[in-house]
């Protein structure tokens, strides 16, 4: 196949996402794909955004490798996503090989990334390049037309009267305070969370980012469990109205607290106020070691779905000889 490799840009927005999309559980918008897009090229951030075209110039492929500053270093995250219609014709091999160049010389030592588990092809892929399994994430979703909240009517009560109280960022006011007191929060609860490693070393401004200017945040969704002015636990979700879904992205607890409800109390809540607002079901990701959280979610009927692995590869050692071209996410 003719491939052309170029910087992506804000008019492939909507070819790129519908690629994307072809691999993911939760569909991605095209503003948030064409907004990523234009700041990669306005920031001045270490970061890539290729685009394989055809012949005819048609986008078929799309790749990235970025790191921030507060990574590890040499660490760099890299993804590359082939429409169906085009694998296995070097496709991926030329993005990732153009991400590989692009950010070895600028000092990447460490590749981290990621490949369904569901999608073997996916996995053939990375390794094929050099990666390993680092760890092993579970998603699960929870239809809440089908939630029995029976068996937990008196969960919430419960953890209440053991002296703990429940309230919103919105309660809080939604402020700097409460925003950096919340990110404490949660780099403390992360810090024994499998796979949590990313959030202890993440700073506020990066936090910020990734929460309070998501499009999908909402103050009155973030739950706080407090003992007296003492947060304690807390459980940050992001709506997706285009699925009419919840995600939650982190449920923790101080281990001071643990082992009085107070993680599935934060759930549950999460629960009534998505059924509140009519929403269809929720999403959520633990990994594989993470056996207490998944004990929780099984227990309030969480249901099993694909998840991923998320992958390691060593730049320093030498490149793994080509099997056969391909390319997927």
């Amino acid at each position: 196949m003719d491939i052309t490799l170029r910087p992506a840009d804000e008019d492939d927005a909507h070819a790129v996402t519908a690629i994307i999309n072809e691999g993911q559980p939760e569909p991605e918008e095209v503003d948030a794909v064409r907004e990523r897009i234009r700041a990669a090229r306005a920031d001045g951030r270490l970061i890539t955004r290729l685009v394989a075209t055809d012949a005819d110039g048609h986008v078929i492929g799309y790749g990235h490798a970025l790191r921030e500053d507060w990574m590890a270093t040499g660490l760099y995250w890299v993804h590359v996503a082939v429409a169906s219609s085009a694998r296995c014709q070097g496709v991926g091999d030329a993005l990732f090989g153009a991400a590989r160049d692009w950010a070895t010389a600028r000092g990447a030592t460490t590749f981290l990334g990621a490949a369904r588990d569901n999608l073997p092809e996916s996995r053939r892929f990375t390794e094929r390049h050099g990666f390993r399994l680092d760890r092993h994430i579970f998603e699960s979703t929870l239809d809440l037309a089908a939630f029995d909240a029976a068996p937990f009517t008196a969960a919430i009560d419960a953890t209440r009267a053991s002296g703990l109280r429940f309230l919103t960022m919105a309660d809080a006011g939604d402020t700097s305070d409460a925003h950096h007191a919340l990110w404490e929060l949660e780099r403390t609860v992360a810090r024994d969370i499998p796979g949590g490693s990313e959030s202890v070393i993440r700073p506020f401004e990066a936090f910020a980012q990734r929460v309070f200017d998501a499009t999908g945040y909402r103050p009155e969704l973030q739950f706080i469990a407090a003992d007296g002015d003492t947060w304690t636990g807390l459980a940050l979700t992001e709506i997706a109205p285009e699925t009419n879904s919840l995600y939650n992205n982190i449920t923790g607890v101080l281990p001071a607290w643990r082992g009085r409800g107070v993680a599935q109390a934060l759930k549950l809540l999460i629960i009534r106020a998505a059924i509140q607002r009519g929403v269809a079901y929720l999403r959520t990701n633990n990994d594989a070691e993470n056996a207490p959280m998944l004990a929780i979610n099984r227990k309030l009927g969480y249901r099993a779905e694909p998840g991923y692995y998320r992958m390691r590869s060593d730049l320093t050692a030498p490149p793994i000889a080509m099997q056969a071209p391909g390319g997927v996410q």
